[in-house]
């Protein structure tokens, strides 16, 4: 499962507010969109590619980020982001 840095129109879903929440969400469940509200560190973050992995305590997630939106962010800085969550291509 995923996390896209773009918030939805509807917010029907809770708000998701920790990579623990997000994580247990099967792979249908993340489809539905939830809304995501996360402060965690920037572990990688390859711009070029849209990629971004933050981490919470010992728990991490990958977020595709958008060419749209200019998210600047290195390795260990600590981060707010919002977004949704979507299904996963891989694991």
């Amino acid at each position: 499962m995923c996390l896209l840095l773009a918030a939805p129109a509807c917010w029907a879903l809770p708000q998701l507010t920790s990579i623990h929440q997000v994580r247990l969400l099967s792979n249908d469940e993340a489809g539905k969109q939830y809304p995501v509200r996360l402060r965690a560190l920037v572990t990688l973050h390859h711009p070029d590619r849209w990629q971004l992995f933050i981490q919470e305590g010992t728990e991490a997630i990958y977020c595709s980020t958008s060419p749209k939106r200019h998210f600047i962010a290195a390795a260990g800085d600590l981060v707010e982001i919002e977004g949704t969550t979507a299904r996963g291509g891989f694991s």
